[in-house]
């Protein structure tokens, strides 16, 4: 379990997902006792209500199932593949899944889902940081100990209500495709739970946005990268007054991590101050939304929104969310932006597939991906760079081009007859 230095919570921290929009809260206390650490796990869903319901249902969007029931236990597992994908856990991570009818909905808007972490877990000397909370999905995970026998890490509730009846957000439904194409009047129900797993595994901060406490005056891991820019200071360096005010101070709350600064050539021009995107901070509070989501104006190059945005659209994108799961400590974390086969932390060009090394660093590409189609100098928005390690030596006539300690290495001119591309660092 680690050195717990202070009482283990367990904190029901729910985010309350509305449709069209989202909004939220949750906290509690108990005791682990960890089984024996594996080298790999993956998620797992722990069902309950709601994933024996008979009514029929035709497959739809690679869902075999031919029940609402095993329509919904298809995209769980599938889901908790996934997840397991891009996150690659040390250990199995149990999430909670239920559908309950309790949750409202009226014409015109509905809560569509309940989720959040169970528990947190604070003084662990695998963590970065110390005397700091983390979500017990990311704490056992770093700790490579499981959490035990049917003890959740994200407990995750979802509207049962959204079954096309009358009075309940226009007569939608549910849609249990895997392939993120609903039809008219359905909403995706994939989309609702990546959005809210992210939160479950650490998109949140437990402090009181209201007033800006701390919850035992502790630091929580998400916190530590929040910045109020008209201030110049992080979160953890704030009075409680300060904090509330941060909260909605609009496009002046942002994410200083360094792996989220990695990927930020993957955003388009809105939603960014001073070089960090913004965290959604509206001067009006929003409970569950406010601080816990990216800002509405965070969107990529490519034209896609931001999964964790506080507004349900499509279409979007992650890898934003995830180069934040690696900054808070999901290591394994990983996501390929451009699919050009090179996950977004190895990519030093993860907006572009024509090229992922910049070996000096000087925004040039070392070399033109196979099957990007890219033979000249330019391509893709990109420059080559004829000196790959900046030693001064053209890369034609390098013997080492990518290392600029090789003694073996020749200052010999370019010959007339060489008829490869001349590129040097500061042709752009």
């Amino acid at each position: 379990m680690g050195n717990i230095t202070k009482t283990q919570f367990t904190l029901w921290k729910y985010f309350f997902h509305y449709l069209p929009a989202s909004t939220g809260c949750c906290v509690c206390l108990c005791l682990l006792f960890p089984l024996t650490a594996q080298a790999a796990g993956q998620f797992v869903v722990m069902e309950g209500e709601g994933f024996d319901d008979p009514t029929f249902a035709f497959p739809v969007g690679g869902n075999p199932g031919t029940t609402v029931g095993e329509q919904r236990s298809n995209l769980m597992a599938h889901a908790a593949t996934l997840f397991t994908a891009d996150f690659s856990p040390n250990i199995d991570i149990p999430v909670a899944v239920s559908f309950s009818d309790v949750l409202p909905c009226d014409p015109d808007s509905i809560l569509a889902s309940v989720t959040g972490a169970t528990q947190l877990l604070e003084g662990m000397p695998e963590a970065e940081f110390s005397n700091t909370w983390y979500p017990i999905a990311l704490g056992k995970n770093m700790q490579g100990i499981e959490l035990g026998e049917r003890v959740a890490a994200i407990d995750s509730v979802f509207n049962d209500n959204l079954n096309g009846q009358v009075g309940c957000l226009g007569q939608q439904s549910w849609y249990y495709g895997y392939d993120h194409n609903p039809g008219p009047g359905q909403i995706d129900l994939l989309d609702i739970v990546e959005h809210e797993w992210m939160h479950g595994l650490g998109f949140a901060t437990w402090v009181n946005i209201h007033n800006g406490k701390k919850l035992l005056d502790l630091d929580d891991v998400f916190m530590v990268f929040l910045r109020d820019n008209s201030l110049g200071l992080n979160w953890p360096e704030m009075t409680d007054a300060q904090r509330a005010a941060s909260a909605i101070d609009e496009n002046d709350l942002v994410w200083t991590g360094p792996e989220v600064a990695h990927v930020m050539s993957t955003l388009g021009a809105g939603g960014v101050t001073n070089g960090y995107p913004q965290l959604y901070a509206p001067t009006t509070l929003e409970s569950g939304s406010s601080v816990e989501h990216w800002d509405n104006d965070v969107n990529y190059i490519s034209g896609e929104n931001e999964l964790m945005s506080p507004v349900y659209s499509k279409p979007h994108k992650k890898a934003l969310t995830m180069a934040l799961m690696r900054d808070i400590g999901w290591t394994n974390a990983h996501y390929d932006f451009d699919e050009d086969g090179t996950t977004d932390s190895l990519d030093d060009f993860p907006h572009t597939d024509a090229a992922d090394t910049d070996t000096d660093g000087d925004g040039l590409a070392d070399n033109w991906l196979g099957g990007s189609g890219c033979t000249d100098a330019v391509c893709g928005g990109l420059y080559l760079d004829g000196d790959d390690d900046n030693d001064g030596v053209q890369d034609v006539v390098d013997v080492a081009p990518l290392d600029n300690q090789n003694s073996n290495e020749t200052n010999l001119l370019l010959n007339t007859t060489f008829s490869g591309t001349r590129v040097s660092d500061d042709q752009r």
